[in-house]
């Protein structure tokens, strides 16, 4: 899911620079670039998360409760994923649409 965001989110964001240099004091693109650099932030951070929860769990001493605190935060993290995966697939089709 991850990949899959940053590509869609790469195609928007190149999709957005070529409406702000026709356009560049628009707002609206702006604050669409600035969105879509927060996504690819969001991914960054999720695949250091994810990385650092799989060394931690390779440890030999992980208990049960550490496993189970784990899942739930992985859980709630897919939940996030799907949801931006969702808004960043709207706006490029909005944006595909529009240019």
């Amino acid at each position: 899911e991850l990949d899959e965001i940053e590509r869609q989110a790469n195609a928007a964001q190149n999709l957005v620079r070529t409406a702000l240099s026709r356009l560049p004091e628009n707002v609206m693109l702006r604050q669409t670039l600035d969105y879509l650099n927060d996504v690819r932030q969001f991914v960054d951070d999720s695949r250091s998360v994810i990385a650092s929860d799989v060394e931690s769990l390779s440890g030999s001493d992980v208990t049960n409760a550490e496993i189970q605190q784990l899942g739930e935060d992985l859980s709630a993290s897919l939940g996030m994923t799907l949801e931006i995966k969702m808004q960043v697939e709207r706006l490029l089709s909005r944006l595909e649409e529009l240019l």
